[in-house]
Parts: structure tokens; C-alpha cells; sequence
């Protein structure tokens, strides 16, 4: 079996409720591309629903990177240091449409996130 996937093929071996993580600070080395395959699916299928998601700042700007994810029901939980710089996730939050923790940036980027298999408190 090949190690290239295809974006639909990436794509859909997040499953749902899954912790999504990225390194990075605005779009810094990520690749908006797997931020918007990952909208996509969801606008077209409804899945993946109920990720939680952890970075250490602003993974995205307006329209960008995580902000993309900005859709009531893709998004459970945002684990991240800064997300001020993403305002669809800034409205589910403050609509209260998802948990979020702000952590300071130094225990984000410090911390590595424990399987959630095995937290039921994560």
C-alpha cells in the first residue's frame, strides 16, 4: 500500500470526534489545502463532526487555516494558546457552540496532547 494519499483519501481517515493538532503560527508552514478538503467534507457530508482541535496560536487567519472550520458541529472542543486571528472559530466559541480552553503558550507548546482513547476528561 502506497503512502501517497489523494486529499479525499487524507481527508477521510479523520474520523469523527477526533483530536486534530498543528504546528505552526498563523499559516506558517501548514497547508491550507487539508483545512479546506476537511471544510469540504463536512459542508458535503456533515462529516467529520465534533473534532477538538489544539494549537498553539491562531492556526489560520480570517477564512484560513482553522478558521475555515468555523461550522457548528465540526468543531466540539478548541484547545489552543491564541485564536484571536480566527473569527469563525471566535463566534462558535463566543455563541457558545463549542468548549474552549486558552492556555497560556508555554504549556501548549510544551504539552503534548495524551490519546483521547484513553481521557475521558480530554
Amino acid at each position: 500500500m502506497g503512502k501517497i494519499k489523494t486529499m479525499k483519501e487524507a481527508v477521510d481517515m479523520i474520523q469523527d470526534g477526533a483530536v486534530v493538532t498543528a504546528t505552526g503560527f498563523v499559516l506558517h508552514a501548514m497547508a491550507d489545502e487539508v483545512f479546506k478538503g476537511v471544510e469540504d467534507r463536512f459542508l458535503e457530508t456533515g462529516h467529520p463532526r465534533d473534532l477538538s482541535l489544539f494549537f498553539l496560536g491562531s492556526a489560520g487567519t480570517d477564512g484560513y487555516g482553522f478558521d475555515r472550520w468555523g461550522h457548528e458541529g465540526l468543531v466540539a472542543k478548541v484547545i489552543a494558546g491564541h485564536v484571536g486571528l480566527t473569527p469563525k472559530l471566535c463566534d462558535l466559541i463566543t455563541g457558545n457552540k463549542c468548549t474552549a480552553y486558552n492556555w497560556p503558550h508555554g504549556a501548549v507548546s510544551t504539552q503534548s496532547v495524551p490519546p483521547y482513547r484513553e481521557r475521558k476528561d480530554f
